[in-house]
C-alpha cells in the first residue's frame, strides 16, 4: 500500500533546492512579522518584505542550495522571537536561543552573527531583568 503523500523526492535537483527556496520565502515573511513588531507600522513592514523579496543577493541564496539562506532564516527567527521575549512573554527565551543555535550549527558564518544574542540581552536589559524576575 502506497502511502497518500510521499514525502521522499529522490536525488534530483528539486530535492536539492527546495528547501533552500522555502526557507527563503518564509524569511520574507518573518521579516514582515520582525518590522512590524519593532516598528508598529504595517507600511514599513511591507516594505521591508518587499526589498528582501527583490534583493539580488537574497534571490540569489534561495535558488541555490546554500546554507547561508537557512542560517538567515534562524537569525531572523532567533532576533523575533528574543524581541517577542522582551516585550511580551518570558517563555519565548527558550525557542529563541533554540533558534540562535540552530542558526549556529547551519552556516559557519552565523556563529559571529549569532552573537547578537547578548547584543540583544544589552539592548533590552531592563525587560529582560524583568521577564526573568
Amino acid at each position: 500500500m502506497r502511502p497518500f503523500f510521499n514525502c521522499n523526492f529522490g536525488l534530483n535537483e528539486f530535492a536539492i533546492r527546495f528547501p533552500s527556496a522555502f526557507f527563503g520565502i518564509l524569511t520574507v515573511l518573518l521579516s514582515y512579522f520582525l518590522t512590524k513588531k519593532l516598528f508598529e507600522k504595517e507600511n514599513i513592514a511591507l516594505l521591508t518584505a518587499f526589498f528582501l523579496a527583490i534583493s539580488p543577493w537574497h534571490l540569489q541564496f534561495s535558488r541555490g542550495a546554500f546554507e547561508a539562506n537557512l542560517g538567515l532564516f534562524f537569525s531572523v527567527l532567533g532576533i523575533y522571537l528574543f524581541i517577542k521575549f522582551a516585550k511580551d512573554k518570558p517563555y519565548y527565551i527558550i525557542p529563541s536561543a533554540l533558534s540562535f543555535l540552530a542558526a549556529m550549527y547551519t552556516f559557519t558564518g552565523q556563529r559571529l552573527l549569532s552573537l547578537y544574542s547578548l547584543v540583544l540581552a544589552l539592548q533590552f536589559r531592563k525587560q529582560v531583568l524583568a521577564n526573568i524576575n
